[in-house]
């Protein structure tokens, strides 16, 4: 992969195999059959997902680590689901016990359902209050030589120290994601990286000039789907016999353009008007209710070309999704390579 890239794979989560009837000791196979596929083909990591209905992503962070040699989880986190202290128990003990590094993907909480289901009422913008706390308590507890004393709107501590003590090669990289004005503001504040569901390559250089500018040490990334083929037209037999629109999912996505989530909402806007932009950013695999972002489409060349552009506007980081069997990565692989081969900036 190319220098100064950060890939991570995503591994699906239980429920998608739960309408295949999918035994769990298979599930779990697919689980370390996708990280070794994902280290193997020299990504970074791999993001495992969370909401009430899905398995623990911490569980099965362990489990990849013992099933590889140097795959870094990126976890979704949640705050509202796990005290600081509790998420610095867990990046303490993976690191203790698998000298392996955790990253976390914060999460603010994009449905209100669950929120709800717990008793949650903070608004979106104090949830990112939250976030900035959170992550403050987390990094203060992670790398404290004495006890921790902490008072705050959301969380108090007083003299909390962890023992043993995380090496600094251990820390956590914070990944954040969203594209509120909010969002941006609590990663600017306590992330190293921004990520986005990108709109096409105009509106997203738009997007990084009003929101970004100025930010020198934040890093930007995305996440984001990929078919890529040998021919523009093999690439989008695949991608229309994969993803299909219907009727009712045009009716989902009509609704997602009220969704209090930024992204959500600007993603529904965009496939409502249009599902293709630029011959290569689709929003099909969106509008039918499937993927929750964008996909690029097309040939090696067409995909590492306007890939090519996002990183030219500084992104460095990619979540890709749906790279689960092995001619997924060689694809995406090909299209790094082509990205490599024709990037002329110092990654």
């Amino acid at each position: 992969m190319p220098p100064g890239i950060t890939i991570y794979s995503e591994i699906p989560a239980n429920e998608q195999f739960q309408q295949q009837q999918i035994s769990s000791q298979t599930y779990l196979q697919t689980v370390i059959d996708i990280a070794q596929q994902t280290e193997q083909h020299g990504l970074q990591g791999s993001l495992l997902y969370y909401n009430h209905l899905i398995l623990d992503p911490w569980t099965l962070a362990a489990t990849i680590v013992q099933h590889t040699e140097k795959l870094i989880p990126l976890i979704a986190l949640q705050p509202y689901t796990m005290p600081p202290l509790t998420a610095a128990k867990m990046i303490q003990t993976i690191g203790y016990m698998f000298d392996r590094p955790v990253h976390l993907n914060l999460i603010s909480g994009a449905m209100q359902q669950e929120l709800q289901q717990l008793g949650d009422q903070t608004s979106h913008d104090r949830r990112y209050e939250r976030i900035v706390e959170y992550t403050e308590v987390l990094n203060m507890l992670l790398s404290a030589t004495r006890p921790v004393y902490y008072e705050g709107l959301f969380y108090q501590l007083s003299g909390v120290q962890l023992e043993p003590r995380l090496p600094e090669h251990l820390r956590p990289r914070i990944l954040m994601s969203g594209s509120s004005d909010a969002s941006i503001q609590a990663a600017r504040e306590a992330a190293d990286v921004a990520i986005t569901h990108p709109g096409p390559i105009g509106h997203f250089e738009q997007f990084v000039q009003e929101k970004f500018s100025q930010d020198k040490l934040l890093d930007l990334g995305m996440r984001i789907g990929m078919i890529a083929r040998k021919t523009r037209e093999e690439a989008w037999s695949h991608a229309e016999s994969t993803y299909q629109v219907t009727k009712k999912s045009e009716r989902l996505t009509q609704l997602k353009t009220k969704s209090e989530s930024v992204w959500n909402r600007n993603l529904a806007v965009l496939a409502m008007e249009n599902e293709l932009y630029d011959g290569v950013y689709w929003l099909g695999g969106f509008k039918s209710g499937v993927e929750f972002n964008p996909i690029l489409v097309g040939s090696y060349e067409e995909v590492a070309s306007y890939l090519q552009r996002y990183i030219g506007l500084g992104v460095n980081t990619f979540i890709i999704n749906n790279l689960i069997h092995s001619q997924d990565f060689e694809h995406v692989g090909r299209v790094f390579e082509q990205v490599h081969g024709g990037e002329r900036r110092t990654l």
